[in-house]
């Protein structure tokens, strides 16, 4: 597929048609964790490592079977890892959703949500003002994305590509201990902020030009007006892109677009 300046079509990869995913967490008690599974592997280059058949006892499952192994793997960090087989983009998409709303009711996630949106910036008199002032909601929905994308930001999330040969999701949780994640991670850290304050969002996969069955990324949506009666703009935010909000993947390089509510 063609390259563009403004996008790599490779970054933010989250979906191909394998049927194959997984779940990562971060909480302390497995029994914990949230029986969703995630994205199915990856295929192509730069790092998308093509998986065939995967081997019974190698950590993986089977295609075709439905077992689930926890993994040690870094204290307070990934604690466990949940294997379980993926079916078609919507129950994909299916489990991020769930694992969205699962994190917009954390009190977590509404209070993070909150501190960003209501910081308070001099006013030039000597006193403060609201740095995002109410009732702005294209300026809320704004802060809420460079909380994330700003390196500067203690919410800041930085792009990194899943393990080699899995591809899954991660809660808001484990973003909070290990502040990374690939496209499906950040739509879910986002959306889960904009839930908490009331923002509708919707979920954008898309496939590439000239593959439209190879679901090969993931972004948001976010509706501008909440709760006032009238249809929402919706604002496309794709926080794995150095692009701001109202960017998203140029329609030349995209055969297939489906969107999911969320």
């Amino acid at each position: 597929m063609s390259r563009s300046p403004g996008w790599n079509p490779l970054i933010g990869i989250g979906f191909t048609a394998l049927g194959v995913g997984y779940l990562y967490e971060a909480f302390r008690d497995k029994d914990a964790l949230a029986p969703t599974p995630a994205l199915p592997n990856r295929s192509g280059t730069n790092g998308l490592a093509a998986l065939g058949f995967a081997k019974d006892g190698a950590g993986v499952i089977v295609p075709g079977r439905s077992r689930s192994e926890d993994i040690l793997l870094v204290k307070d960090g990934v604690k466990t890892i949940k294997f379980h087989p993926a079916g078609n983009i919507d129950n994909r998409v299916g489990y991020i959703v769930r694992q969205i709303n699962k994190d917009a009711r954390d009190p977590k996630t509404i209070t993070e949500a909150t501190r960003i949106v209501s910081r308070r910036c001099p006013d030039g008199k000597g006193g403060l003002k609201w740095c995002v002032p109410q009732k702005a909601w294209k300026k809320e929905i704004e802060a809420l994305f460079w909380a994330l994308t700003d390196p500067n930001s203690p919410y800041a999330v930085r792009y990194t590509r899943d393990p080699e040969k899995f591809d899954g999701f991660r809660s808001a949780d484990l973003m909070r201990r290990i502040p990374a994640g690939d496209c499906d991670d950040m739509v879910i850290r986002l959306s889960g902020w904009l839930q908490a304050i009331g923002y509708p969002v919707k979920a954008r996969v898309v496939a590439p030009a000239g593959a439209p069955n190879q679901w090969a990324h993931i972004y948001l949506l976010a509706g501008s007006v909440p709760g006032e009666g009238e249809p929402p703009e919706w604002i496309p935010l794709d926080p794995t892109e150095p692009h701001p909000p109202g960017w998203e993947v140029p329609k030349h390089l995209i055969s297939t677009v489906k969107d999911f509510p969320v």
